[in-house]
């Protein structure tokens, strides 16, 4: 709701929940939180930034058992600048590696 009565112009009242995304949706390069948190239908997770996604499967059958998995083949990083498909995994090529840590450390 805030960010309907910001394009509109109008005050928003302190008792609306909620944040202004207003200048997100103007602009491409505006950003709310320096992350975004992504959970999958399959037992997955991810976290992206503007560049980059890192993301994990995790194990165990049940939420309480759900852990992240080994690092390996079931970890994933993509420069979504070059790679906005995610068509080549980035673990263990050495790419980027200090950005795909920071992530995984976020997430």
């Amino acid at each position: 709701m805030p960010t309907l009565l910001s394009l509109l112009a109008l005050p928003i009242p302190d008792t609306v929940q909620g944040v202004d995304l207003a200048d997100v949706l103007s602009s491409r390069t505006a950003m709310v939180h320096p992350h975004t948190f992504v959970e999958g239908l399959f037992p997955q997770i991810a976290i992206r930034d503007v560049g980059h996604m890192f993301g994990m499967e995790m194990n165990g059958d049940s939420e309480a058992e759900r852990r992240p998995a080994t690092v390996g083949a079931h970890h994933y990083f993509f420069d979504q600048t070059a790679d906005p498909m995610q068509m080549h995994n980035l673990v263990g090529s050495g790419a980027d590696h200090d950005r795909s840590e920071a992530l995984r450390s976020e997430l």
